[in-house]
């Protein structure tokens, strides 16, 4: 929801120097012409924005726990709203050709850039998701290839846009596995229970802390930034855990 829909407001509405409702409209122009002057047609670059926006439904192979292989959504409040993690069309990080920028969308109903496929970093089809397992993230084909959820140390070069904390982006599977930046590990939020839980399934809609192993550092949100789709959070790596559900 953009900040004029959110304060019933219609038509353009300016915010210190720019019209909100200008600069989403440009952005997505701009994404729209870059993808037409690297050769696809106008109809592709078209079909790929709606592509992001088409609603799709979760799909779980049970009822009662995570599994590997499942379509989840991986949500969290913020200021007392849901927020899905999802996958941005804009372009890549400057410290990684290779990139993708993902984000966290207020809503709750799921778009297919907000599925995302879960699996054990070493697959293992149909098994269930456990507490303690070291999982990947992966949004499949949308951008014309598979994209997995990544983070690395953070360094003057590699550092999220807003706030400048750990960056969390996209990666290709096979140049994320080789560098093990897209290993995360799921943990259950209370710590006095976390032990007891470890190796026991995780229920579909749970809440988990989600950690990168290469770093130890939780994911989380940061700063706001308007997006292709509207005002979107910042992914980023922080001590202190922020809590999920899948």
């Amino acid at each position: 929801m953009s900040y004029n829909q959110a304060n019933g407001q219609a038509g353009k509405v300016k915010i210190g120097n720019w019209f909100e409702d200008q600069a989403l409209s440009d952005l997505k122009e701009q994404e729209y012409l870059r993808r037409k002057a690297m050769g696809h047609s106008t109809a592709s670059a078209l079909q790929t924005l709606r592509a992001h926006e088409e609603p799709r439904d979760r799909t779980y192979q049970s009822e009662e726990h995570v599994t590997d292989g499942d379509e989840v959504t991986v949500t969290t409040s913020v200021d007392g709203q849901e927020h899905q993690l999802g996958i941005d069309l804009r372009d890549s990080f400057p410290f990684d050709e290779d990139s993708r920028v993902f984000t966290a969308k207020q809503g709750n109903v799921a778009q297919a850039r907000h599925l995302l496929t879960i699996s054990h970093f070493t697959p293992a089809p149909g098994a269930p998701i456990n507490f303690s397992d070291e999982v990947t993230l992966t949004v499949l084909g949308l951008l014309g290839q598979d994209v997995a959820l990544a983070s690395s140390l953070q360094t003057t070069d590699v550092f999220s846009p807003t706030t400048h904390q750990q960056a969390v982006f996209g990666l290709p599977p096979s140049a994320a596995r080789v560098s093990i930046r897209s290993k995360f590990q799921l943990e259950y939020p209370d710590p006095e229970w976390r032990l007891e839980k470890e190796g026991t399934p995780v229920r579909c809609g749970e809440d988990v802390h989600i950690k990168h192993v290469g770093t130890g550092l939780y994911l989380s949100v940061g700063g706001v930034y308007p997006g292709l789709f509207g005002d979107e959070m910042e992914l980023v790596a922080r001590r202190k855990p922020t809590v999920w559900k899948m």
